[in-house]
């Protein structure tokens, strides 16, 4: 069964094509963890640090036996140490951009740290992920300013880089819209608390964690907890 929680109404599934390469079963352990948090963004991008991110990461890895955590963080989170891991758990606490169009870019992309040597500017595009071979990896997250805004509708279907996730073998995708950075931390938290820590499901995790997000005077308006989309296999 197919399982999508959004808050846009004008969103709809993902091309069948796709979501025929996603299991409905799976193990239901969660073996290692992988981060890509806060990269040193190419400068003419002009993306702001992402204070947050590398705390948020920390979060899920203290679940982890030591050894079968991963955290590349500022320089280090490449497109390079991207392609080499293939995690349970994926997060990219990073920016998404929906193209940049004023440098020739009309595609999607999670904004990485450059890599000169390879004459690489650091951005991930929809269709480099959909390359990357991601079967292992049950869920990834994209707790990442802008993120969501490529989830809306382009020729029926989530979007290019929820897409990609999907073709490249990923089971399930937690995104987000824009969002505040320490907002987005705190329910990361929670939900790392109630998805790894207590064993809930996805879902109920993020129900969850919303449900404590909101009960925050702090965090009561919509924009702070209503951000966050689902879909992927329900369990």
């Amino acid at each position: 069964m197919v399982h999508a929680r959004v808050v846009e109404s004008s969103v709809t599934l993902p091309s069948v094509q796709v979501l025929a390469s996603v299991s409905p079963t799976e193990d239901k352990t969660w073996k290692s963890f992988s981060a890509f948090a806060d990269p040193a963004t190419a400068p003419f991008l002009r993306l702001n640090p992402l204070p947050s991110a590398r705390d948020e990461a920390e979060a899920f890895a203290k679940f982890f036996k030591s050894e079968n955590v991963n955290i590349k963080a500022g320089a280090q989170a490449t497109k390079s140490s991207v392609r080499a891991t293939s995690p349970s758990l994926l997060l990219f606490a990073a920016h998404g951009l929906d193209g940049l169009p004023s440098i020739g870019v009309d595609e999607p992309f999670i904004a990485l740290s450059p890599e000169p040597s390879l004459e690489d500017n650091g951005m991930l595009s929809a269709s480099e992920i959909s390359g990357i071979d991601f079967k292992d990896t049950r869920l990834a997250i994209l707790s990442a300013c802008d993120s969501g805004r490529v989830l809306r509708v382009r020729m029926g279907a989530f979007g290019p880089l929820v897409q990609a996730f999907l073709a490249s073998g990923v089971r399930t995708i937690l995104a987000t819209q824009p969002v505040d950075s320490k907002a987005a931390h705190d329910l990361m938290a929670g939900f790392a608390e109630q998805a790894i820590g207590n064993g809930k499901s996805v879902n109920a995790a993020l129900r969850e964690s919303v449900r404590r997000l909101r009960a925050d005077a702090e965090y009561a308006h919509p924009y702070f907890w209503a951000p966050f989309v689902y879909v992927g296999v329900a369990r």
